[in-house]
C-alpha cells in the first residue's frame, strides 16, 4: 500500500523527521542547549564534514533509543551537502513553522 501511494515506510518518515530537527539544533535554529551533550568529532577522518558529532555511548536501551544518541549516527553519515545551510532541499524541509495565526 505504501507504494501505491508514494509514501516512504514511517521508519523512513520518523528518521528524516530527526535529522529535520537536528539540523535545526546545530544550526541554532531550535532553542534546544546541546553544549554538555554533543561534542564534535575529530574532523581527521576521511569522509568527515565540519558537523560531525561524536557518537553518545548508552548503558540503558532508553537513553539508547532517545534523540541524541540515536540521531547522531544518522546524521554523522549524512553528505556534507546536506548538512551545510545553504543546502536548499534541507533547508525548505527545516524552515521555521509559521507563527500561529490568532
Amino acid at each position: 500500500m505504501l507504494k501505491d501511494l508514494g509514501w516512504e515506510s514511517l521508519e523512513d518518515r520518523r528518521r528524516d523527521i530527526r535529522l529535520a530537527l537536528f539540523y535545526k539544533v546545530v544550526h541554532g535554529l531550535a532553542a534546544i542547549p546541546t553544549e554538555h551533550i554533543l561534542i564534535r568529532a575529530d574532523e581527521r577522518t576521511r569522509s568527515s564534514h565540519p558537523y560531525k558529532f561524536r557518537h553518545i555511548t548508552a548503558s540503558t536501551s532508553v537513553y539508547h533509543n532517545s534523540f541524541f544518541p540515536r540521531t547522531v549516527p544518522d546524521w554523522n553519515f549524512l553528505p556534507i551537502e546536506a548538512v551545510m545551510p545553504t543546502t536548499p532541499n534541507l533547508v525548505s524541509t527545516v524552515s521555521p513553522d509559521p507563527p500561529p495565526s490568532i
